[in-house]
């Protein structure tokens, strides 16, 4: 049988898939299936207080809310796109030049 998991209210639920009397796919739950419960874990903890850090409007946006890290990321991307001008408007002066 075919088995799947389902979110429900913060569940997941193993389901299976039916056909009902319309001819439409309905999903029941399967017989003797145990629920997961994703509330109570630290996971779950610990993303509900990312999730509430990313939300504050503090006037950052939302690449450099991560800390250190972003800046850093982020210095180096605009760094690479500078280098990355410099090295076009050089090309063009060598082949204005030439």
């Amino acid at each position: 049988s075919i088995m799947s998991a389902r979110l429900v209210s913060g569940v997941f639920r193993k389901v299976r898939p039916q056909i009902c009397s319309t001819g439409h796919l309905q999903m029941s739950q399967a017989a003797g299936s145990k629920d997961v419960y994703l509330f109570n874990t630290p996971q779950y903890q610990k993303f509900k207080e990312t999730q509430k850090k990313f939300q504050v409007d503090d006037g950052l946006p939302v690449h450099l809310k991560g800390g250190a890290r972003d800046k850093f990321l982020n210095a180096i991307a605009y760094g690479s796109a500078g280098v990355g001008v410099l090295y076009g408007f050089v090309f063009f002066i060598q082949m204005l030049t030439k």
